[in-house]
């Protein structure tokens, strides 16, 4: 009975790291727009915090395309277990 109950929490685990990584490419794309439409950096930071507690942002140009990289710990009972962080990198085209 206990293996079940582990087995069972893993995916749950999982389930909910699935459910991070989505919400963490909301956080980049939006993060990616609001700095091609010139936001200052603090404003893009506070908004990604409000969608996701937790995330760091961090945006960059390479060439013509203005990208955003968020990255959170995975949390629950499979963030205990593995020390691992999610990441997700969106890229647009700066607003003229």
């Amino acid at each position: 009975m206990p293996a079940v109950l582990v087995l069972l929490a893993l995916c749950l685990g999982v389930l909910a790291a699935g459910t991070t990584r989505s919400r963490l490419w909301d956080v980049a794309g939006q993060s990616a727009r609001a700095s091609a439409r010139g936001d200052p950096e603090q404003s893009i930071t506070a908004q990604a915090r409000a969608l996701l507690p937790g995330v760091a942002v961090k945006v960059d140009s390479q060439a013509r395309l203005v990208c955003a990289t968020a990255d959170i710990p995975i949390g629950g009972v499979v963030g205990r277990m593995l020390p691992l962080r999610l990441e997700a990198r969106v890229c647009t085209l700066p607003e003229d």
